[in-house]
């Protein structure tokens, strides 16, 4: 079973590159106070969904850059 704070790492992690350069990155501490705005019991399985959703659907800059680099190619 995972973890409170490898579930917040695991989503810290996924989106650090978000804004980087405009905002100071996320940390976990930031990322638990604002999922602790939630009933307890939710906590743990909202970072979990958040962990999934972003596994599938964030794109990183480099992911993002790859894709660009590969389309003008094509």
């Amino acid at each position: 079973m995972t973890t409170r704070k490898e579930l917040l790492e695991r989503v810290v992690e996924q989106i650090a590159d978000c804004r980087e350069g405009e905002i100071a990155s996320m940390g976990t501490a930031h990322l638990d106070k604002w999922v602790r705005q939630f009933p307890g019991a939710s906590q743990e399985p909202i970072l979990a969904e958040l962990g999934h959703v972003f596994s599938k659907t964030y794109f990183t800059r480099k992911t993002f850059a790859d894709f660009l680099s590969e389309t003008a190619v094509s």
